[in-house]
């Protein structure tokens, strides 16, 4: 696996973050939605696995974001997505990022990034 996004946040955001109890390193599945690509989260609480949904729609990636991985989906290519960041309150979160690492054996060549999506090395 190697990355391709180290932190993209996500757009159109639900209003209710806390409902999800989402902590940073946690898995996410990407899936197509129309012309967008949505970010969801598997349902943690046993009350909400049981009588509510089995997944949430967090939110969407941006158009740079989803130009460079909706042929990378359309191949079948297996992507890794976990939380990177969350931003507001702990207890009640108004914003998230993601990661996104594909696996080596991805059959065509990974696209370059616009710079503010690559990683930038902090010095402590």
């Amino acid at each position: 696996m190697h990355p391709l996004i180290y932190s993209a946040p996500l757009v159109e955001v639900m209003p209710n973050l806390a409902r999800c109890d989402l902590r940073p390193g946690d898995v996410l599945s990407l899936n197509k939605d129309g012309e967008r690509i949505v970010a969801q989260a598997p349902a943690r609480r046993m009350i909400d696995r049981l009588f509510g949904s089995k997944t949430y729609t967090l939110g969407q990636l941006d158009d740079t974001s989803a130009k460079s991985l909706g042929a990378l989906m359309e191949e079948g290519a297996h992507l890794r997505v976990r939380v990177v960041d969350l931003r507001g309150a702990p207890q009640n979160p108004d914003g998230i990022s993601i990661s996104v690492w594909v696996a080596n054996n991805s059959k065509r060549h990974i696209p370059k990034l616009p710079s503010f999506l690559e990683r930038k090395d902090s010095i402590i």
